[in-house]
């Protein structure tokens, strides 16, 4: 029997500026190696890649309201293990006012206590997000249950 897809998410939360588009990035503070990121996740089963996104840009920045747009891509590479995995990059905007901050994770999860280090970066002017489907087997693991975090 084939693995089940792990299935995560990855956000471009954008907000408009007076000097253009700008999209939200973090750095672990104390993991710098980590490199720059996008906020994102595994997307729990049963979970909506809406509600994944919401959630997950909570966790990582303590944003909330902001507004989950289109699916614009999907990147397929399997897991360290071997087992297929699907991240779908969703748009969102935002209308935050902080050009950058830092944020603590709070809760009892495995990722209590990290501090990351948000910002807003301009948006190159070639950048343009648009609408991107899915590939049909990536509908097929969601639609059968099949996705996992």
């Amino acid at each position: 029997m084939p693995s089940p897809v792990r299935l995560r998410v990855a956000v471009a939360l954008t907000r408009e500026t007076d000097h253009g588009p700008e999209v939200l990035v973090f750095d672990h503070r104390d993991v710098p190696q980590a490199g720059t990121q996008l906020p994102g996740g595994g997307v729990d089963p049963g979970e909506s890649l809406e509600a994944a996104a919401h959630r997950e840009v909570f966790e990582e920045t303590g944003l909330t309201g902001i507004t989950v747009g289109a699916r614009i891509a999907v990147h397929n590479r399997p897991t360290a293990e071997g087992a297929p995995q699907h991240t779908v990059l969703v748009r969102a905007r935002t209308t935050e006012t902080r050009d950058r901050w830092q944020y603590t994770v709070e809760g009892e999860g495995h990722d209590r206590g990290l501090v990351y280090l948000c910002r807003f970066v301009p948006l190159p002017a070639h950048v343009d997000f648009h609408h991107v489907p899915r590939p049909a087997h990536a509908n097929d693991a969601v639609s059968r249950g099949n996705a996992r975090s």
